[in-house]
C-alpha cells in the first residue's frame, strides 16, 4: 500500500509543516508584541481591559495552609509569603571551614587601596549612563532616562548621594527596595508553591 518512498516524503513534509507552523506561530506572536507596543500607551477601553484582566489573573486572591484550611485576609496573606520567602532561603548549621577558603586568590595591597578609594564623579556618571534608559524606575518612580537626560542638572546630586553611601556604608531606608512580583505557574494556584517571582 505505502512504499518506503512515500513515508519518507510523508515525514519531510511534516518536519517541513511543523517548522512552518512553529515560523507563523512567531509571526503571529512578534505581531502582537509590536501592535501592543505601538498601539499599547492608546487610551482605549481595549487595553484597559486588556490590564485589568491580566491583574485579575495575577492577584493573589487566597492560599491553603499546610494544614489544608484556606486564608483570604491580606494580612494573614502577606505574612504567608514573607514566612514562604524567609524560610526558603533561611540556612541552618552552615559552619565555613577554614580549608574551604584556601585556594582563593587574596586581593593585594594596591587592589585594596583601589577599591577603598572614594568614587568619583566620572565613575557614577558611567554607571547611570551605563543602564538601559528605559529599565524599571526606582523608589523615587524615575528611570535612568530621567538622569541621564538631566544629568547637567541632577549629576551632581546623584554624585554627592552615590559619594555618601560609599564613604558612610550606610544605605538610606528605600533605596534598595525591591517590588517582587508574583506569577502564578498554573490556573487557580493554592500555595506558594504554585507561583514564581
Amino acid at each position: 500500500m505505502y512504499d518506503r518512498r512515500s513515508i519518507d516524503e510523508f515525514r519531510r513534509v511534516k518536519v517541513v509543516l511543523i517548522d512552518l507552523l512553529r515560523q507563523q506561530n512567531d509571526f503571529w506572536k512578534q505581531r502582537a508584541k509590536d501592535f501592543w507596543l505601538k498601539e499599547g500607551g492608546v487610551n482605549t477601553k481595549f487595553f484597559h481591559n486588556s490590564v485589568k484582566q491580566r491583574r485579575r489573573i495575577n492577584t493573589m486572591k487566597r492560599l491553603k495552609r499546610s494544614d489544608g484550611t484556606w486564608v483570604s485576609d491580606r494580612s494573614q496573606l502577606k505574612m504567608m509569603v514573607e514566612e514562604y520567602f524567609r524560610d526558603l532561603f533561611r540556612s541552618e548549621g552552615v559552619v565555613a571551614r577554614h580549608e574551604d577558603l584556601a585556594g582563593l586568590v587574596q586581593v593585594s595591597s594596591a587592589d585594596n587601596d583601589w577599591l577603598l578609594r572614594l568614587v568619583t564623579m566620572g565613575e557614577v556618571k558611567k554607571a547611570v549612563f551605563a543602564m538601559h534608559p528605559d529599565k524599571a524606575p526606582g523608589p523615587d518612580s524615575l528611570n535612568p532616562s530621567f538622569f541621564q537626560h538631566y544629568w547637567d542638572i541632577v549629576g551632581c546630586d546623584v554624585f554627592h548621594y552615590c559619594k555618601n553611601i560609599f564613604e558612610t556604608g550606610h544605605l538610606p531606608n528605600g533605596v534598595n527596595v525591591t517590588n517582587l512580583v508574583l506569577i502564578p505557574k498554573k490556573e487557580n494556584p493554592e500555595n506558594m508553591g504554585d507561583w514564581r517571582p
